[in-house]
C-alpha cells in the first residue's frame, strides 16, 4: 500500500471508523465513558484542541481528551444535541487522531430518525486486527446498528475550506479511498440509514436487523479466502475483505475482492444523494457506483 500524498497540511491518508446507533445516549453514558477509554488505550492518542456545538474555531484543550469526554458525558444534557471535534491536528500539522460526533435523544415526535454517530480517524499504521477488535468489542456493551471502517482522506479543520477541496479532487482519481463527508456524514445518507448502508468498505459490522435483509446463508455461501471474512456475534456478522492485515497494495485483486463483496452486501446498499458541494452529478454518479 502506497501514500503519495507527503502528509501535507490541508489532507492525507488515514483509517477512518463510523459507529451509528438510534438508542439514547442518556442510558449509556458509563458505556461510552468506557468506549473512550478503549479508543484511547488502541490509538494512545493525545488531542490538543475541540470544537462543541456553535463554537467558532477549534480551541486549545485545558484538559487530555479523555478527561474532556468523561466530563462531557456525565454533564451533557443530550435532550440537546452534542456536536463534538477533538483533534490533534493544527493549521501547520494534519492530524493523526481526530474524533467527531453528534449524539441526541431521538424523540418519538422526530419526522426523520436519523441515528447518532461517532467518527474516528487514526494513523495508517495501527494494526488492523486491534482496529477489527476495537470495532466487535464496542457491539459488547451497546448494539450499533452500523459500523463501518475504510481508507479516507483526513482533512484539516483548521484549513477548511481548502483542505476539504483539495481532498475531494484526489478522491475522484481512487476507487479505494472515501470520503467521510460525502459519504459517512453525508447528510443525505445518514437521514436515510434505516433503509440500508453505504456500500463496501474494508470492514463493515451489520446489527441483525441489517443482516437479515441480506440473509445468514447467503452471507456464508459467499465467504471464502478469495472474497471476504465474516464473523457472528451474539447481534451483529462483521465482514472483512481480510481477516488479520490491512491490503499491501491497491491492484485489480482488491478491486475484485471489492466487488464481490458489493454483489453480497447489494440488497442493503443505498442510493445516496450527491453532497451539496465539490461533486459534479456525472463524478458522483461514477464514483458512487464503482464497484457495482
Amino acid at each position: 500500500m502506497q501514500n503519495n500524498y507527503k502528509n501535507t497540511p490541508l489532507f492525507d491518508m488515514r483509517v477512518g471508523i463510523t459507529f451509528y446507533f438510534f438508542k439514547d445516549p442518556n442510558n449509556f453514558r458509563k458505556y461510552f465513558i468506557e468506549f473512550f477509554r478503549d479508543f484511547e488505550f488502541l490509538t494512545k492518542c493525545k488531542f490538543l484542541s475541540y470544537r462543541h456545538n456553535k463554537e467558532a474555531g477549534m480551541n486549545k484543550l485545558k484538559m487530555s481528551g479523555i478527561d474532556y469526554l468523561v466530563e462531557l458525558f456525565n454533564k451533557a444534557d443530550f435532550n440537546q444535541t452534542q456536536h463534538l471535534i477533538l483533534s490533534d491536528g493544527t493549521k501547520d500539522n494534519l492530524q493523526n487522531y481526530r474524533l467527531e460526533m453528534i449524539l441526541r435523544t431521538i424523540k418519538p415526535e422526530y419526522p426523520i430518525k436519523s441515528p447518532n454517530w461517532i467518527y474516528f480517524e487514526i494513523p495508517l499504521n495501527t494494526d488492523f486486527i486491534d482496529v477489527f477488535s476495537f470495532m466487535k468489542n464496542a457491539f459488547l456493551g451497546m448494539t450499533f446498528y452500523y459500523a463501518c471502517c475504510n481508507y479516507i482522506l483526513a482533512q484539516n479543520d483548521n484549513l477548511m475550506p481548502k483542505s476539504s477541496s483539495e481532498a475531494i479532487k484526489a478522491i475522484k482519481q481512487s476507487r479505494f479511498l472515501n470520503d467521510a463527508y460525502s459519504v459517512w456524514l453525508n447528510p443525505f445518507f445518514v437521514k436515510e440509514l434505516e433503509k440500508g448502508i453505504d456500500g463496501v468498505n474494508y470492514i463493515q459490522i451489520l446489527s441483525k436487523e441489517l443482516y437479515q435483509k441480506i440473509g445468514f446463508e447467503e452471507i456464508i455461501n459467499n465467504s471464502n479466502t478469495d472474497t471476504y471474512y465474516h464473523e457472528f456475534g451474539e447481534d451483529y456478522v462483521a465482514l472483512s475483505l481480510s481477516e488479520d492485515s490491512w491490503p499491501r497494495v491497491f491492484d485489480d485483486i482488491l478491486v475484485n475482492k471489492y466487488k464481490s463483496l458489493y454483489s453480497v452486501i447489494k440488497p442493503i446498499i443505498l442510493e445516496i444523494k450527491k453532497p451539496l458541494a465539490y461533486w459534479k452529478p456525472d463524478e458522483w454518479d461514477f464514483w458512487i457506483k464503482r464497484f457495482s
